[in-house]
Parts: C-alpha cells; structure tokens; sequence
C-alpha cells in the first residue's frame, strides 16, 4: 500500500516537473519568437504585415535610429538569462538598456537638431535634446547623452571603464614609445649617411698622370 501511494505521488511530482519543463520552453519560444519578429519589422516592415509595419513606425517615431537597439539589447538579456539559468537581473538590464537606447536617441537627437532634421531623434531624442539644450547646451547635452550611453553599456556588460581606459593608455603609451624609438633610429641613421657622405666629398682627390710622364718613365 505504502508502495503504491508513493509510486502514485512520485507520478504526481514528475508530472508537475514535465508541466513546468514545458511552460517553461513555451514562455522561452515566445520570448526568441517576439524578438525575432521585432527585429523583423525593424529591418524589413513590408514584409511583418500591417502589424509589423505600425511597429516599425511607432518605435521609429519614438525613438528613431535607436529604436534598432531594442532587438539588439532584447537578444542579448536573453541570452544572458538562458546562458544564467536563474531568473535575475531584469531590473538591471532594462535599467541598463533604458539608458543605452534613451542616450543613443538623444545623440540622434541633437545630432538631427544641429541638421535641420529633428527626425533623427524621435519624438523622445529630439525632445530630451531640445530640453536639455536650453539649460545644458549643444555641448552638455550631448556629453550627457554620451555618459548615459556609457553607463547604460557599464550595466549591461559589467564593463570596468577605468581599467578599459588604463589598458588603451598603456597601449598608447607602449606605441608612442616605439614610434620615438624608431624615428631616433631613423635620425641616427641618417646622420651616419650624412656624415659618411661628406666625409667622401673632403677626400683628396689625385689628379692623373700625363701620358708623357707616363711615357718618360716608361
């Protein structure tokens, strides 16, 4: 009895474990088929539908160029979180996303505004650029939209910007070194040639003998 009631319950938990398997494989589909129909309609809106085409023109509206960032920034939470297996960091990546794509659009932003062409930005560059350019100007706000693309790309990739930028001085300093090194050497050689070449221009040059000299002797 005691058997059967635990090969009965053992039933129960393996059915739930395969019911649970199979949603989550479902809710996995589902998230790689919306981003692969995001990036669709993105790239190629006559070929979605009508739904893919309102897509595309409402995230380009929004966002213009950045709005091609979305599938970018989308596959790669995904791939973050399948590679990860643990359902954690989705507050930090889209925190990290928002910045990246809001900060991108607000570079097309006022990239577009110093053209004559406020649709680079979308609706949200060109409005956080036009915003933000009467308190912080042309210059500070782009260098604001770069910060924030800078630390939206730090959140999302863990990436240590002083380490990053320590290692591409060392790497420039390494280079300017050897590039001193050579032009001394460049120099040195040739103020050998020169020195070699002026050296053979003072030799003493011997007139030749005359033939009846030579006949004389001869």
């Amino acid at each position: 009895m005691m058997t059967f009631l635990r090969s009965g319950s053992d039933k129960k938990r393996a059915k739930k474990k395969s019911e649970s398997g199979l949603l989550r494989a479902a809710r996995w589909g589902a998230a790689l088929f919306s981003i692969v129909f995001l990036a669709a309609a993105l790239a190629a809106p006559s070929r979605t539908g009508a739904l893919g085409a309102s897509l595309h023109a409402a995230l380009t509206a929004l966002l213009g160029p950045a709005a091609f960032l979305l599938p970018l920034w989308a596959g790669y939470v995904l791939a973050a979180r399948w590679r990860a297996q643990v359902p954690v960091g989705l507050v930090t990546a889209s925190v990290g996303g928002l910045f990246l794509v809001v900060g991108f659009a607000t570079l097309c932003g006022v990239a577009g505004l110093a053209a004559g062409k406020p649709a680079w930005g979308g609706w949200a560059g060109s409005g956080l650029a036009h915003l933000s350019g009467g308190t912080l100007g042309r210059f500070g706000t782009l260098f604001a939209a770069l910060a924030g693309v800078l630390l939206g790309a730090q959140i999302l990739f863990h990436i240590a910007w002083g380490t990053l930028l320590k290692s591409l001085s060392q790497h420039a300093s390494d280079d300017f070194r050897a590039w001193q090194k050579g032009r001394e050497a460049l120099r040195a050689e040739a103020v050998t040639a020169e020195k070699r070449d002026r050296e053979t221009l003072e030799q003493p040059h011997i007139a030749p003998i005359p033939d009846a000299a030579k006949a004389a002797d001869a």
